[in-house]
């Protein structure tokens, strides 16, 4: 949940107040039943580094990699860095950053056609392993050596369908300062990059729950996330949470209709069951998410802050973005 303490906040399902910094608490779930693959949790950073540049376009970027201003870019920004689109019909567009200079900087993808001259941008840097899990803050269990099954941090490349696993390795094993530590590739992987919208998965071989705390700045504008044509984990951009129907997911998804291969939405719980969720047609019954068990209309299930689902889509069909609302800020 959203911590009020004195960040400013309110206790609350759908709006967050005043100020919009403050820390979440999302759980991770204890391997109980000691499956040997572990127990999965889906985490996303649902609160963001800080705004570090926000201005208007000086021209349209449209169809380009450079957007200029009048002026007071940072001049150090690199890979570390995400611009986004923050008004207008692309809100929430975003890109990773090559370089800039003190009135341009420069992108890794081009941006969308049709965007106005003055449209309103801000850059932060991405979340990584390192400013989300800090200094192994949930106390997962670390890399010894391969004497106890380390807990794993894992990434999914939608594309490749390629997981990469992440394990804590302590100096007092390594030789080398604490780290996070790329388990297949070798190195430190503090600065892996956990992608605006997307999740990542937790497995932990432990018995007991373990919780992780993270703290940043509420994003108040909409995110765009990735879907592909194959297996996708999500996250939740929202500080507190939101509904099925709050994120807009159903208007957004391939719809079951019986004829059309539709996708899939799975949340894990954590007891380790999935629960399946589809947007049914408007065609059938006037059209809503629904639970895809039991039948019930699953339009106000809550998908809570700090948390990720999976969004499986049938290869046949063509790749899109989901774009969620941003969180509602009060006074």
């Amino acid at each position: 949940m959203l911590a009020a303490a004195a960040c400013g906040f309110a206790n609350a399902q759908t709006t967050a107040y005043t100020t919009p910094v403050g820390y979440i608490t999302a759980s991770i779930a204890g391997n109980v039943a000691e499956n040997p693959s572990g127990a999965a949790t889906y985490v996303s950073a649902s609160l963001v580094q800080p705004t570090e540049f926000s201005a208007a376009a000086s021209s349209s970027p449209s169809g380009g990699t450079v957007i200029s201003f009048a002026g007071g870019v940072p001049t150090n920004l690199d890979g570390k860095y995400c611009l986004e689109v923050t008004a207008g019909a692309q809100e929430g567009w975003w890109t990773a950053i090559v370089s800039s200079t003190a009135t341009t900087i420069t992108v890794a993808d081009s941006f969308p056609a049709n965007l106005p001259s003055g449209i309103q941008v801000s850059v932060r840097k991405f979340s990584t392993v390192k400013s989300l899990f800090g200094a192994n803050s949930p106390s997962l269990t670390p890399f010894d050596g391969g004497t106890v099954q380390a807990d794993e941090i894992q990434f999914l490349d939608p594309l490749s369908g390629v997981v990469q696993s992440v394990v804590y390795l302590p100096e007092a094993v390594s030789g080398s300062p604490d780290m996070w530590f790329d388990f297949v590739g070798g190195g430190s992987a503090d600065d892996f990059i956990v992608y605006p919208g997307a999740a990542i998965r937790v497995i932990r071989y432990g018995s007991a729950p373990l919780s992780l705390v993270s703290s940043g700045s509420v994003k108040t504008t909409a995110t765009q996330a990735d879907v592909f044509s194959t297996e996708n984990w999500i996250g939740v951009p929202l500080a507190v949470g939101g509904t099925l129907s709050s994120m807009g997911v159903f208007n957004q998804v391939v719809q079951f209709d019986t004829v059309t291969p539709n996708d899939y939405l799975d949340v894990l719980g954590a007891d380790q069951v999935a629960t399946s969720y589809v947007g049914l047609s408007a065609d059938l019954e006037g059209g809503y998410m629904m639970n895809f068990v039991t039948g019930d209309n699953a339009s106000s299930v809550v998908l809570k802050e700090g948390t990720g689902f999976v969004l499986k889509r049938d290869p046949s069909q063509a790749a899109s973005i989901i774009k969620i609302p941003g969180q509602v800020v009060g006074n």
